[in-house]
């Protein structure tokens, strides 16, 4: 995470603080798609993070990453926090080749290891099983 994102996360921890009453606990889902495949894939992304709320294409070469999810949410629920106009699908030839429903599923499966602690889960997702079939 750059040192902005990281700013604007502790401003809106404050933002959320109630200071007449108990604050409000508040968690981070951040996800990074790093390409292990032996081909480039083109990702779209929309409304992935609440302080980059647009839509963001690129080419993401193999050994490249891209940051594909940074939200924050008052449940430790993925679902809670992630905006409805989310939208992710990673293509390869102009075939869509996983989208944001089941990169979702795999986060929920995911949230249950290492990555997670009390107020955040943090994911690197490499994994070729998400890579064009030859």
């Amino acid at each position: 995470m750059n040192k902005l994102r990281f700013l604007a996360c502790v401003l809106l921890l404050i933002v959320c603080s109630d200071a007449s009453s108990r604050p409000q606990k508040v968690y981070l889902f951040f996800a990074e798609f790093h390409n292990v495949c032996e081909h480039p894939v083109h990702i779209a992304l929309r409304d992935f993070s609440h302080f980059d709320e647009q839509l963001v294409e690129k080419d993401v070469n193999t050994g490249d990453k891209v940051e594909v999810l940074y939200i924050l949410a008052h449940y430790m629920s993925i679902e809670s926090g992630i905006l409805p106009t989310y939208s992710l699908e990673i293509s390869y030839n102009n075939k869509i080749i996983f989208n944001s429903e089941q990169f979702i599923e795999l986060l929920k499966k995911l949230k249950n290891n290492e990555t997670c602690s009390k107020d955040r889960c943090i994911w690197t997702i490499k994994d070729s099983s998400l890579c064009p079939k030859q």
